[in-house]
């Protein structure tokens, strides 16, 4: 955050966009974006991703979906994404003092949520750029930053918004058992994700998870597991959404 805030501060151009050292853009990302923005005139762009692992390998694609005032998405959880598909205006970005330097993880979440206050989102959903997904060397693979960087944007952003939005507040919570599985703290994990499931007995993915934490299963295994309950429960919701 402190070395994107100098280049920030030293910017001149209209425009500031930002590319993470594993991440890679594609050719035409800047060329939609812009035209995109100057199409809905906004100050805030980003883009959809294709994910790879560290063979190079394709592993998924993330469209991105959402757009125009996005405050109230964005209280549920990042629906924006990494920083290297944005590209924002740089006064807005000097406005907002930039990136929040005391912040251990979240940081781009955090700043998508002040800039939601300032502008509309616009997006291109296709992905524009190849997003590394890896274990190692990145702020996410650090269970205690994660949960440092979590617990401040529920004390900045998040505490009083989940009083009257339960099911927000119950997603954020899955998300933290999530964390704590991957830091092997299951005891944890099984606290965070009963609250989750009390909000939606229903959910497959939320259900199975608490089960995984209650028997204190490998990572591996509980990976394994919630991918494919996950996937389960996506083919069902778009069953009933086609159905009814």
């Amino acid at each position: 955050s402190g070395a994107r805030n100098t280049g920030i501060s030293l910017a001149s151009g209209e425009y500031v966009a930002f590319l993470d050292s594993d991440d890679v853009w594609y050719s035409k990302k800047i060329e939609l974006q812009m035209r995109q923005m100057f199409e809905d005139k906004t100050d805030f762009c980003y883009t959809g991703v294709s994910v790879i692992n560290e063979d190079n390998e394709f592993l998924y694609d993330r469209k991105a979906l959402e757009s125009g005032w996005l405050k109230e998405k964005l209280m549920g959880f990042n629906c924006v994404g990494t920083t290297s598909t944005a590209i924002i205006s740089t006064d807005l970005l000097k406005k907002v003092n930039g990136f929040d330097e005391s912040l251990k993880s979240c940081q781009d979440w955090d700043l998508w949520v002040r800039l939601s206050e300032h502008t509309r989102f616009t997006a291109v959903s296709n992905p524009m750029i190849d997003y590394l997904s890896a274990e190692k060397g990145r702020i996410t693979s650090s269970g205690r930053n994660r949960i440092s960087g979590h617990m401040k944007m529920y004390r900045k952003h998040l505490k009083d918004y989940f009083k009257n939005h339960a099911e927000e507040k119950a997603a954020f919570m899955f998300t933290l058992g999530d964390i704590f599985m991957h830091m092997n703290k299951p005891v944890l994990a099984k606290k965070m994700f009963f609250g989750a499931w009390k909000e939606n007995k229903l959910s497959i993915r939320r259900s199975v998870c608490l089960i995984l934490s209650t028997f204190k299963v490998s990572l591996k295994t509980y990976l394994y597991v919630k991918k494919h309950a996950a996937r389960i429960e996506n083919r069902i919701r778009r069953f009933i959404k086609e159905k009814f």
